[in-house]
């Protein structure tokens, strides 16, 4: 009794680790009621924004100038955001238009979008290792888009129920004729306005969008509780920008006991390039990983073609066959079976199945064509599809020969704290209770064979399985954590996973002094860097 009261305060206490609100910054009150009226500020914003537009202002006090207007139009800004909390003072500022300045997503005003721009100064950035600013003209602001307003940005992935953000920056414009306008710039899309370099702070935005989404919260309910994951409504294929099909896709996959908040900081530092915002967009796919990774890279194959056959319906934009898939630990391991050329030989290579029964299905055909018995299909997409067309594919720190940890005691232990979603227990019984016995599943097996913690270790069925088939022969890098043991690199581990299961023979390959939170090593960062600079020239 004691040994099984711990058990369960430990997963009580993880579940409650998994519940915290996600909280945005406040209006900032005014500092003081001695400020320059809105007029007089407005005033010396034109006079700096003349300047700055004159050729021959000289470099050192176009600086100053910008200092000087960015510090100005962040009071505005602020003050205005805390005027619009209190719905008092606004027609303050109706002396200048607004505009949210992106034609190609053809909205006709900002207040269709977003409830709230909350400057990137007023957010204090609380699980990023780095907070990156890119100077120039502009205020970086962070706009937030609630859950009920997602629908009325078009072609945007995210999760429906949680609301997202952009990474937007401020410029007040002052025409020549006409009344200023202040443009709302998004910046993954834009790099400069009238020829001056823009401000960003992508760190605010990606701290910002971590709190709505309550990413990093679920990953233990993730692992225990895969059911309430999909019932929180942070599952699936989202991306951190509306659509940009002028950029390659970059996907990312989390592995076990984690969420899609574990790429925070690898985003973040590549964010900072200016190279790779330009030709690349980051997706982040979300799941619970209590179920085995088989399972799960079904769901995440489903995903890519479903966003794909929604924003590129003709099959017509190359960057999604261009795209980089990047998998760490099992996420790498999902990534590697979708990249397999024949992966209903899984089942053929794992050694534990009466191979007399199964030959007759082990068969390309079943790509396209169902079962024979209906009972079965419930299982035919997790063995037969065609691989996911991609252009480069990064391991970090996979094991795909298996994990050694899976077969301790104590993660055995935790394998029977998983509880499986119903439907997957149901489909899985009535394939089990087939009287011709055509497959593995077995109903005392059941944990064995459909939780993660189960399909990791090395005699699994699935990574038997694995061995040995083929995969698509695309550019292939892995990068790989050394705790710094010494000795041969053979001999080496980041402390999870051991180099002989995270080594793979095809591409290249770099070792990172970390542990198995590669991801998180400023080394990787600069590794991936370097292939994605390479890869698009």
């Amino acid at each position: 009794m004691k040994r099984l009261s711990l058990t369960a305060a430990l997963v009580l206490g993880l579940l409650a680790a998994s519940c915290s609100v996600p909280m945005l910054p406040e209006p900032l009150r005014p500092a003081s009621q001695h400020q320059p009226s809105v007029d007089a500020r407005l005033a010396e914003l034109r006079a700096c924004w003349q300047l700055l537009e004159a050729p021959q202002t000289p470099a050192a006090r176009r600086a100053e100038l910008t200092e000087r207007y960015n510090a100005l139009l962040l009071e505005l800004i602020r003050e205005y955001r805390y005027a619009y909390r209190e719905e008092a003072h606004l027609h303050s500022f109706r002396e200048f238009d607004v505009d949210f300045a992106s034609s190609r997503l053809n909205l006709e005003s900002a207040d269709r979008v977003y409830d709230d721009f909350i400057p990137a100064a007023d957010v204090e950035c609380t699980h990023l290792e780095e907070h990156y600013r890119v100077p120039g003209l502009g205020v970086p602001l962070v706009g937030i888009i609630p859950a009920e307003k997602t629908a009325n940005v078009p072609q945007a992935f995210t999760f429906r129920s949680r609301g997202t953000v952009s990474s937007l920056t401020a410029v007040l414009e002052f025409p020549k004729a006409g009344r200023p306008c202040l443009h709302l710039l998004p910046r993954a899309r834009q790099e400069r306005f009238h020829g001056h370099p823009l401000a960003a702070d992508f760190s605010a935005s990606l701290e910002l969008y971590g709190r709505m989404t309550g990413l990093k919260d679920g990953r233990f309910l993730g692992l225990l509780r895969p059911s309430e994951l999909e019932q929180r409504d942070v599952k699936g294929l989202v991306c951190l920008e509306s659509y940009d099909p002028d950029k390659i896709p970059v996907i990312l996959v989390h592995g076990l006991m984690s969420s899609a908040a574990t790429f925070d900081n690898l985003i973040n530092r590549l964010m900072d390039d200016p190279d790779i915002r330009r030709r690349y967009q980051f997706w982040l796919y979300n799941y619970p990983t209590g179920v085995a990774w088989t399972i799960t890279a079904a769901s995440y194959r489903a995903a890519l073609e479903d966003a794909r056959n929604t924003l590129d319906p003709h099959h017509r934009n190359r960057n999604w066959d261009r795209k980089v898939l990047i998998g760490h630990s099992m996420g790498g391991l999902i990534t590697h079976y979708s990249q397999c050329t024949e992966p209903w030989n899984l089942l053929r290579n794992s050694g534990s199945l009466r191979s007399e029964k199964l030959a007759p299905y082990l068969d390309a055909r079943y790509v396209n064509a169902p079962f024979e018995d209906a009972k079965l299909e419930p299982f035919r997409k997790q063995f037969f599809f065609r691989p996911v067309p991609a252009g480069m594919v990064i391991y970090l720190a996979t094991p795909h020969r298996g994990a050694p940890l899976a077969r301790y005691r104590i993660t055995r232990a935790l394998t029977h704290l998983i509880e499986l979603p119903q439907n997957l227990v149901s489909e899985a019984l009535n394939v089990a209770t087939l009287s011709d016995d055509l497959f593995i599943f077995e109903p005392s097996r059941l944990t064995d064979w459909f939780t993660s913690v189960s399909q990791l270790s090395p005699g699994s069925y699935s990574i038997r399985g694995l061995q040995g088939l083929t995969i698509r022969g695309v550019p292939t890098h892995s990068v790989i954590g050394n705790q710094g043991e010494e000795g041969p690199r053979s001999a080496s581990s980041d402390g999870v996973v051991p180099y002989w299961s995270s080594h793979f023979s095809w591409g290249g390959e770099t070792m990172v002094p970390a542990s198995h939170s590669v991801q998180d090593a400023a080394e990787t960062a600069a590794c991936l860097r370097k292939l994605l600079r390479e890869y698009d020239k």
